[in-house]
């Protein structure tokens, strides 16, 4: 008898299930770490499914294997109706990022920037750190077709860069040069914590101080553009049921060192690059157009969890204070120079410095105007007696 039910096809189910996770990041009646959390649960899991489902249905489509279940015009129908799912769900995500989680970070005091233009307050940070922290990890790589074509490691960020040589004649006949260059995560967080000023704490991205920066690795070149690219590869097994167990141990050992290697199955791009560059990489490492997704900065995945956990295990976020207490001054740290003159946990009445964050005094219970004053006037004086380096309130004082 003919069923009269209309089934979905798996993965597009599962799709509709990952969305789910997506949309709980709307829910503002949850803590913002939870829906944060939600965007880093669905783009995980979609990492995970275009490297062992997809994979399985493109390798169907290219005829490399094949399937009881599908045929290889099937499967590349399939493939071709979950990009296109995913592509809509990707638009979705971009706007809960931008529209919702964005503002929702600014009402608590955390400013993302999210490109390289930073307040002024916080360029010159910006620079030290980079040649310091970042500058001597980067290694960029030349990429020509088919002279210089490096191997992009799964799952990894990379930045491509297009320059242009610095020459007196006409600009119009400038060839192009690109490069490519994996972000250091290994040796740099993702997010980097800006200087606080006031109550609100900055962050930024580890690629954006990059590329404000991009001049002073390329010094003679003209910087054109650079945006943000990543590779998925193929991580399923596929393995021989019939084999005898130590012949299965062994199939399983060698495809296991195989998977960071594996086909490209997913080739993720900033969706604001222009044709021309995505033409030029798509062709240098042959890239199947159906290989392509666009990406965003919504790519928050565990590195987001870990930076704000940071701020709860750095910061003394249980009792009540005015955030940070005393500017950065020029070449220190304000923390750094109050723990090395011995005042970490002075207390005066009921304010104290605080034991876990010296550049916050806090309130432990019942302080007063004039014990927080008389604990900030005393620090002052003893970091300008022992170090010469007069320290200024952050917060403003209203007699």
């Amino acid at each position: 008898m003919e069923s009269k039910y209309n089934y979905f096809k798996r993965d597009i189910s599962w799709l509709s299930f990952n969305y789910r996770v997506l949309l709980e990041a709307l829910d503002e009646h949850l803590p913002l770490y939870e829906r944060i959390n939600f965007i880093s649960i669905y783009s995980s899991n979609l990492e995970e499914f275009y490297k062992i489902r997809v994979a399985d249905h493109k390798a169907v489509a290219s005829g490399a294997t094949e399937s009881d279940e599908e045929t290889v015009q099937s499967a590349r129908e399939l493939v071709e109706e979950i990009n296109h799912e995913v592509n809509r769900q990707l638009d979705d995500r971009v706007r809960i990022y931008e529209e919702k989680i964005l503002p929702a970070l600014r009402k608590n005091h955390i400013i993302f920037y999210q490109d390289r233009h930073v307040e002024p307050f916080h360029q010159q940070f910006i620079k030290d750190f980079f040649r310091e922290e970042i500058f001597p990890y980067l290694q960029p790589v030349p990429v020509s077709k088919d002279k210089i074509v490096s191997f992009l490691r799964d799952n990894r960020l990379y930045l491509a860069i297009r320059l242009y040589p610095k020459e007196n004649g006409n600009p119009a006949n400038r060839q192009p040069f690109y490069f490519v260059m994996k972000q250091p995560y290994a040796k740099v967080p993702r997010f980097i914590e800006l200087p606080p000023r006031g109550n609100n704490y900055y962050i930024m991205f580890t690629e954006d101080i990059i590329k404000a920066n991009l001049n002073l690795i390329f010094p003679g070149y003209d910087v054109d553009s650079s945006y943000c690219i990543k590779i998925s590869r193929d991580a399923d097994i596929l393995i021989d049921d019939t084999a005898s167990s130590a012949d299965l141990v062994a199939q399983l050992k060698k495809k296991v060192k195989k998977r960071k290697i594996g086909d490209v199955c997913r080739f993720v791009y900033d969706r604001a690059m222009p044709q021309d560059f995505l033409d030029f990489l798509v062709d240098a490492f042959r890239i199947h157009r159906d290989e392509l997704v666009p990406g965003d900065k919504a790519e928050i995945k565990s590195r987001m969890e870990e930076l704000m956990q940071r701020r709860r295990d750095k910061q003394p976020l249980n009792f009540p204070s005015c955030g940070s207490t005393f500017k950065r001054p020029e070449g220190y740290f304000a923390a750094a120079l109050i723990e090395e003159c011995g005042l970490k946990g002075f207390t005066i009445g009921g304010a104290q410095v605080s034991e876990k964050h010296s550049g916050f005094v806090i309130n432990r219970g019942h302080a007063t105007f004039e014990d927080v004053m008389a604990v900030v006037n005393e620090v002052k004086r003893v970091v300008l007696e022992k170090k010469g380096v007069e320290l200024e309130c952050e917060m403003l004082i209203l007699q």
